[in-house]
């Protein structure tokens, strides 16, 4: 699927925005190759280790962090701060905490990795404390 997204990007290009079948496509297949990695290394092989307890923290409670991080995300973006274009808390956090000392794009990839961190602390959390919400 990746190399069938690289061809299909030479007609139809990759544009994460417009979310095309090129970039689907693309993502799926990396996302798939990714999972076989981690499934292989980590319940076939059994090469566990401080580097994937993050991995199994997430997901054994992976449905719980997906749902949560969106209602956070949609909070954020609904809390009202002052100020003349009438932001939002999640801008605000981003103008204010980021966006100073790492610019437009590296500070969006700096809250953006700030959020998953936070995520992987709640997972983890919750995987030491045996604690597995599921469906």
């Amino acid at each position: 699927m990746v190399l069938v997204g690289l061809a299909w990007d030479l007609v139809f290009p990759i544009n994460k925005n417009l979310w095309t079948s090129s970039y689907v496509v693309f993502t799926a297949g990396t996302a798939l190759l990714m999972l076989g990695t981690m499934y292989w290394a980590i319940d076939v092989r059994r090469w566990r280790g401080a580097w994937s307890t993050p991995l199994v923290a997430c997901g054994m409670n992976s449905i719980a962090i997906f749902v949560a991080s969106g209602m956070f995300a949609k909070t954020m973006g609904r809390i009202p701060v002052g100020g003349p274009e009438g932001s939002s808390l999640y801008d605000w956090i981003f103008r204010n905490g980021f966006q100073p000392w790492a610019g437009d794009y590296n500070g969006s990839l700096a809250l953006a990795l700030a959020q998953v961190t936070l995520w992987l602390a709640v997972a983890w959390l919750l995987h030491r404390r045996r604690i597995y919400i599921r469906i």
